[in-house]
């Protein structure tokens, strides 16, 4: 059952919500995204629009016709060779994921309550005491707080990426050349 809800929640929350909408956070901390967020979007989870340090983006700056998902990808490559910085990613996935599965079914049971308060002509309570759009209320405001978390988790993945891939290219440039004698 998981995996079904985490395929819905990708789908939705994800793709459509977060990539199509906010802008993927690749692009976001690189500063590509040239069109303020929605408001609404600012007010939940600001943090997630904003940029790198403008000496970090600059270590990409050579590369702006790559797709953000480029960037990721060959990024990860490298920093998943730091088994501190796999750790920290691995524990962003993780977080993020659960959120994200948690905001997806938070708001899908609002949706459902709603839909029984509808059907019942607005004659529902939940729980023998509760009026349905109260339950209804508290499950949108859960997703909203778990949308907001899975934003910040999921910057949190990418951004250790690109931080993880900037350190290694660093330790690389300062790395002794190795002359082979004759």
């Amino acid at each position: 059952m998981g995996h079904v809800v985490a395929t819905f929640s990708s789908i939705s929350i994800e793709r459509l919500i977060a990539d199509a909408c906010l802008g993927h956070p690749v692009d976001l901390l690189l500063g590509r995204r040239h069109k303020d967020p929605p408001r609404l979007a600012k007010l939940i989870a600001g943090s997630y629009f904003t940029p790198l340090a403008d000496t970090v983006r600059a270590e990409f700056a050579n590369e702006p016709a790559r797709s953000g998902e480029d960037i990721f990808q060959s990024a990860f490559a490298v920093a998943s060779r730091d088994k501190f910085a796999v750790g920290r990613m691995t524990s962003f996935v993780t977080m993020y994921g659960f959120s994200r599965n948690f905001a997806f079914t938070s708001g899908m049971t609002a949706v459902a309550i709603l839909t029984k308060a509808g059907l019942a002509d607005g004659d529902c309570t939940a729980l023998d005491r509760f009026p349905c759009w109260t339950l209804a209320v508290a499950a949108a405001a859960l997703s909203t707080i778990m949308f907001a978390r899975y934003l910040k988790y999921r910057r949190s993945h990418v951004k250790e990426v690109l931080m993880s891939y900037v350190a290694a290219k660093g330790q690389e440039a300062r790395r002794p050349e190795q002359h082979v004698d004759d």
